[in-house]
């Protein structure tokens, strides 16, 4: 369940990649690594380096996005189940540069979402069983339950980051960062092979990506956005070199019980799973952002994602609802070549 989207862009991203490298089988500097992570699938492609740099540049991204993989799980071993640990727990603790900026910019995002984003209800994500696990004898939580929890309003603005030491007014807060870690992952990725002088690649973490440069052959990356409800894409879209892409859907994983599904997008306000949008894919030159944008449009619902976007700045938006019924911004008109 949770690959039927990310399975299929990753196929057709990687037909269209393998198709361009094809046509330049002279050349010997465009290359291509796989790796499962955060997961899912994980394609990086890089072009205009010598093979041994190229080697050397993918092993090193190789490196580190295993260990943000790691470090950020939210209920695996880790720096983040220490850290929310510590929260419960009521004492400080200390965070690396990397998570202390995560956190902050988390912070903000959360405000400028009106409190749709949301990365402080990880135990409410576990109790409706998101968090590992079979669906086996799935059943709902328990109402009271989740009411209390949401009663408490975990929250980001919880947190508290001074000189390094990170705590939480809130013993209730858990940092599920779900929505928003992958983004900022694979922005390191691109930052660091371009550091070392790529001008060209793609980092594509199963559908969700980030582009510098064009394709080989200079031709736009083309990315196809399956359709939410039915097989099959439901529109091209094309980027320009820099920009991240990235989609949010209520089908993408889900539990069932009693005829009824329940995706794995919650709502905030009030611990129930998100009702109203099918999918989100948001376009924007930041990933973290575009993560976490993708995520807060599905919560907002049809009446209010526009609103939603505007306040974070997000100008290239799609939304799908319910009824298989396609939004566009004004400026995604022109990006996107919608199917049927």
């Amino acid at each position: 369940m949770a690959m039927s989207r990310r399975t299929f862009i990753n196929t057709c991203l990687g037909l269209g990649v393998i198709a361009v490298a094809g046509r330049q089988a002279a050349r010997a500097d465009v290359h291509r690594e796989r790796w499962y992570l955060f997961g899912t699938l994980v394609d990086v492609t890089i072009s205009g380096v010598s093979h041994s740099d190229a080697r050397s540049m993918l092993a090193a991204l190789s490196t580190e996005l295993q260990r943000r993989n790691r470090d950020w799980h939210p209920w695996k071993p880790g720096v983040m189940r220490d850290i929310n640990n510590a929260i419960a727990s009521r004492a400080p603790i200390r965070v690396d540069r990397h998570m202390a900026h995560m956190l902050e910019h988390v912070r903000q995002l959360h405000q400028a979402s009106d409190g749709l984003f949301n990365p402080a209800i990880g135990r409410v994500v576990a109790h409706w069983g998101f968090h590992g696990g079979t669906a086996d004898g799935w059943h709902t939580p328990r109402r009271d339950v989740i009411d209390r929890l949401i009663a408490s309003r975990p929250s980001p603005m919880d947190l508290q980051l001074s000189r390094g030491w990170l705590r939480s007014t809130n013993p209730d807060v858990q940092i599920d960062l779900g929505g928003y870690a992958k983004g900022y992952a694979i922005d390191l990725g691109r930052r660091l092979i371009a550091e070392q002088g790529v001008e060209h690649a793609l980092i594509n973490a199963g559908g969700d990506l980030v582009t510098l440069g064009s394709a080989p052959q200079g031709v736009p990356w083309n990315v196809a956005i399956r359709h939410p409800q039915r097989a099959g894409r439901i529109a091209w879209l094309t980027t320009v070199g820099g920009e991240a892409v990235f989609t949010s859907g209520s089908y993408e994983r889900f539990r069932e019980s009693g005829g009824r599904r329940y995706p794995h997008i919650i709502d905030p306000r009030s611990g129930e799973p998100v009702r109203g949008i099918a999918s989100a894919t948001v376009v924007h030159a930041d990933p973290a952002l575009a993560d976490a944008a993708a995520t807060a449009l599905v919560v907002a619902g049809p009446g209010r994602w526009r609103d939603v976007a505007d306040r974070l700045d997000v100008d290239l938006a799609m939304v799908v609802d319910d009824r298989g019924r396609v939004s566009l911004t004004p400026a995604m008109h022109d990006r996107v070549r919608l199917d049927g």
